[in-house]
Formats: structure tokens, sequence, C-alpha cells
């Protein structure tokens, strides 16, 4: 065998081997396993549709679905960790919740999912009751975009490059999902809503779409897609988009695959997604209870498991460094009642560095 065909030969088997573990077929000992720690959440605090999770400057996390202050499934949004003092004032009904949606002036009652903070304070808020994103100060909230075209929607990403331009996901969980029909994707800038071609995502066979986010270099957006055949969950897979940065708008082209879930895990649903400083992207198994690290090529990097908690529906990192990862979800023991854990890293999460 001569130099060359050996270094050809080489480069086949690397290019086998990237394929390979981008689709999930990965030596398990590759991948490291850690344990989070279970917050102890009261069991009055939140209900089991907590999500949106978020993280203000300061470090402390937030969740939806604060029940404590007797408001409906869906309908406030509350700490569930602070930097000083952990878990200690969740029940604190003149600290929490933050915010409580009003049914004045809506069609429908308010159900509010994803969540961001902005660099100026303000929270943007998913309704996807609604077909529209709340700017929330000071518990007062205004509509930041809406369009009644928009499928839900149910999460959201902050641009990095362009303030106040978010990426927003939606689905339709139906028995068995189309693809390009059953999954939206939406840009907002400003009070515009742009909706990412359906055409494209159909080619790209993108069906239900939920997790999203940011790459920290504000290149790329992530986006999760569920495909469902016959009231059963066939696929999950991770696309990535480009995005124009001078402009923060998606290009309109058919997006990659980066990761799919094969076997077993193809059946799990890909929730909230969250990257780090690095570009690493965590992403929630709802399910299996436990976060998968991907690498910035797609490769998977960690397992994290989560005590008590039975699906984690979202994550962020938070804590006074901002590199304690907190998950959120119903618990294990009980669905209707909503639980949290954390994980303390070793890198900064995006979302934090970003509100600096």
């Amino acid at each position: 065998m001569s130099i060359l065909e050996a270094f050809v030969g080489l480069l086949i088997a690397a290019s086998i081997s990237l394929a390979t573990a981008q689709q999930g077929n990965y030596p398990s000992d590759t991948v490291q396993t850690a344990e989070g720690v279970d917050l102890q959440l009261p069991p009055t605090a939140f209900g089991g549709g907590i999500e949106g999770a978020a993280v203000n400057a300061r470090g402390d996390v937030f969740a939806v679905d604060y029940r404590a202050a007797g408001a409906g499934p869906g309908k406030a949004f509350g700490f569930f960790s602070e930097t000083e003092g952990g878990t200690k004032s969740v029940l604190d009904l003149a600290a929490n919740p933050i915010f409580n949606a009003s049914t004045e002036g809506v069609a429908n009652p308010p159900l509010i999912s994803g969540a961001r903070f902005l660099k100026d304070g303000r929270i943007l808020i998913a309704d996807a009751n609604n077909s529209r994103v709340l700017s929330v100060k000071d518990a007062r909230p205004s509509t930041f975009c809406a369009n009644g075209a928009m499928l839900q929607p149910n999460d959201l990403a902050l641009s990095v490059n362009i303030p106040e331009m978010i990426y927003l996901s939606g689905q339709n969980y139906t028995a068995t999902t189309v693809a390009g029909q059953h999954g939206a994707l939406w840009t907002c800038a400003g009070s515009t809503a742009i909706q990412f071609p359906p055409a494209l995502l159909a080619q790209a066979d993108v069906h239900r779409t939920n997790g999203i986010e940011t790459s920290p270099c504000g290149k790329y957006l992530y986006l999760s897609s569920a495909t469902n055949v016959a009231g059963n969950v066939t696929a999950n897979r991770i696309y990535r988009f480009t995005i124009d940065t001078p402009t923060g708008n998606l290009v309109g082209q058919i997006p990659s695959l980066f990761h799919e879930f094969t076997g077993a895990d193809a059946a799990i649903d890909i929730d909230g997604m969250r990257t780090d400083v690095n570009g690493n992207l965590y992403v929630t198994r709802n399910g299996q209870g436990k976060i998968v690290k991907l690498s910035p090529a797609g490769q998977p990097l960690m397992t994290i498991n989560l005590p008590g908690m039975g699906g984690p529906s979202n994550l962020e990192f938070g804590g006074a460094e901002g590199k304690t990862l907190f998950a959120v979800g119903p618990c294990k023991a009980n669905a209707t009642i909503g639980c949290a854990a954390k994980f303390e890293g070793e890198t900064v999460g995006k979302a934090f560095s970003l509100l600096q």
C-alpha cells in the first residue's frame, strides 16, 4: 500500500467514525456519565407543566407553571433557585411569582411556555395558546410579537448578534406527523414575525419542532424534530440552520442534520436545548430523566442523569458564575408536581454570558 492509499484510507475511516458518532451509534466508553443533584423543591411550588427555564444576570433561575400563588396550569412564572439562598424562598409569595399571565384581552386562556431574559431586565415569554410572545417588565406585560398563523410558539432562542431578534419553535402533536406541516420555525424582529419556509423544512424531513437554541458564535441555530407514525415516535433529530450574522436572518436553505438519536433513543423526545460558551449543546431527553451533552460537531460527550425527574422539559445555566446547569421537569414519583435538579459544570452557559 502506498503512502497516498494509506492516507486516503485514514480519511475514509475518520469520516465514517464522525458520521457514526453524529447518528448516536457510539462506544459507551467514549461518553462520560455524570450525576445531577435533586433540588428538593417544595411539592406545592410548581406543577408538572414546569418548563421554560430561564436565567437572569445574577444567575437566578426561573420556570413557568408556578402554582404556590394559586395560579392555574401554565399561567405563572417564578424562580426555583436563587444564587443567594437556593430554594429557600421559592414559596415566599412576596417575591414569587414574578409574573402571572392575565386572561384579559386574549382569545384563549394563556399558556406560557418558553422564556428568556434580555440584558435590560425584560423577560420574553411565549404564550402557546395565543400565537404571541410577551415582553414583561416589572410584572407588566406587553406584546413583543404576534401572528395568528404562528404554530403555538413553544420555545424561543435569542439572536447573539442582533438585539431583540428571537427564533421560535412550535408543534402540532398528531398521531402521524407530516414534515413541514406539524412543526414550524419563526423569526421575530421587533414586532414582525416571519415564518421559515415550510417547504424547506419538508425537504429536510423536519416534523414536530421543539428544542431551539443558537450557537455562541451566532452563526447557527439548532432545532429539534420528532416524527410520529401511527401514534408512535419513530425519529428524533437535531438540525442546524445557518444564520446570516450581519442581519440575524435565517439563510433560506435546507438545514443540515446535526445529530440523530437512533435505536431505542429515537423514540425519546427532545425538549429544551442550551449551549455553553464553548459551543457544546445540552439536550434534554424527555422521558429518560437525563441530559446529553453534544460537541459543536454533534458528537456525544456526556450523559447527565437527573435523580427524581421523570423527564426534563427544559434546562439553563445559572448560579453565581453561570456554570451550574439546572434542569426542570415533572417529578418521577408524581408527574403532576414539578421537580428541579442541578449539575455543577465547568463551562459558562451562553445565556448567562450574554447578560453580563
